[in-house]
């Protein structure tokens, strides 16, 4: 594949993990921060307090990956063990190292909630981590992928729908990449541009036009490899190997874009592929034009992000609390065109943008330089401000 990364201004060196409430920190020395919502413990603090302010989790572990689900954590550490901290329902819940053994099975009946940051057993050596709201998946050092959590809507890939307390074996991929779990899907994205999805519509969740519901992993055709992909409520984002931006589904409904926006690259219909083939007849994917390629998207909720390869940050969709770190409409608070967060064009100070993550109603971005910037939301101090205030403009994160 063409090697996209050479064009890219910098590159990150920290993992910012955060899917709604609260917001987990791995810096480059492997130090791990978490701030905001802590009603389950996801926090790994030893309380169920929210925290304003990061804390920095103590653990006698190298970590080197992050995950969060809607009100749970998962730690990866170098020699492959993972930790986990918040909710985890007895109907799903993993084997923590520790739990009693009763009549040769584990004992599950304990609390549905961990507050510190507790081993996790599993199959074998972990080298990729993924979360959905409710679930959990893991790749082993012989490229089997596990799953864990809610399968209620087959988002694990397993074709019946009970939840599942061990990490159970799925797929093996050994080319897997990266792992995108919503709340009734999952995204697969292996090393050479492929993607694969299972899982179902809930309620309104994860209706995207076009992904239609499996019960176990599919692959999903694109014109060319992808390099980015993110997802949420009914619509997706990808960007190919060319840097190309795609989306997937709701045009017109909570992103903001409409028809005038985008224009239709190609329509994956029956007329296109074998009756075999995957996409369901009202599969559409349409091209977003851009000015320059495009390096990473963000997708939650209602807006979404995309990031070019010379650093600049674009946002659209519904600016709720201000999220997107663009000026506010009090008229309509949706942004029908794409805008250049403009405070970060500025060079040196404060530079350009190397990544983004986004929860909810809360953004945060890496910088060139290494500097972390906060905005949006912070009624459960899931910036890591003091102050539990919603912040327009995108302003310092302080950890230490």
């Amino acid at each position: 594949m063409p090697n996209l990364k050479s064009q890219y201004v910098g590159k990150p060196t920290y993992k910012i993990a955060t899917k709604v409430n609260h917001t987990v920190i791995l810096t480059p020395s492997g130090k791990v921060y978490t701030a905001g919502c802590n009603e389950y413990g996801e926090l790994g603090t030893g309380d169920q307090q929210n925290h304003s302010a990061f804390t920095q989790i103590l653990i006698d572990a190298a970590i080197n990956d992050v995950e969060v689900g809607r009100s749970h954590t998962i730690l990866l550490s170098k020699n492959g063990k993972i930790y986990g901290a918040g909710l985890f329902s007895d109907d799903y819940r993993p084997r923590f190292e520790g739990d009693k053994e009763e009549d040769g099975e584990s004992n599950h009946i304990r609390s549905e909630s961990i507050s510190v940051f507790t081993p996790i057993v599993t199959p074998e050596k972990v080298k990729v981590l993924g979360a959905g709201y409710y679930h959990t998946l893991i790749v082993g050092d012989s490229g089997e992928i596990y799953g864990n959590g809610s399968n209620e809507y087959n988002q694990l890939g397993l074709q019946y729908h009970h939840d599942i307390e061990d990490f159970q074996s799925i797929i093996k991929l050994p080319t897997l990449s990266s792992i995108l779990g919503t709340y009734s899907r999952t995204y697969l994205l292996t090393k050479t541009g492929d993607v694969y999805v299972s899982g179902r519509r809930a309620y309104d969740y994860d209706f995207i036009p076009g992904i239609k519901d499996n019960t176990c992993f599919e692959k999903i055709p694109f014109p060319e490899p992808v390099i980015s992909l993110s997802a949420d409520l009914s619509y997706m984002l990808i960007v190919t190997v060319t840097g190309k931006l795609y989306m997937i589904g709701n045009l017109s409904g909570e992103t903001g874009l409409d028809q005038t926006t985008t224009q239709v690259a190609k329509d994956y219909s029956s007329e296109s592929f074998d009756s075999n083939d995957y996409p369901p007849e009202d599969y559409k994917l349409s091209l977003i034009p851009t000015s320059s390629p495009v390096r990473q998207v963000c997708v939650q909720k209602s807006h979404c992000f995309y990031l070019t390869t010379e650093g600049q940050l674009y946002g659209f969709g519904a600016n709720y609390y201000g999220v997107l770190g663009l000026p506010k409409s009090v008229e309509n608070p949706k942004l029908y065109q794409p805008r250049v967060v403009r405070q970060f064009t500025l060079v040196p100070t404060p530079g350009r943008v190397v990544s983004v993550a986004s929860g909810w109603d809360h953004t945060i971005i890496e910088t060139e330089a290494g500097h972390l910037y906060g905005v949006g939301s912070n009624q459960y101090g899931q910036l890591g401000l003091k102050e539990l205030k919603e912040i327009d403009t995108f302003v310092p994160i302080p950890l230490e």
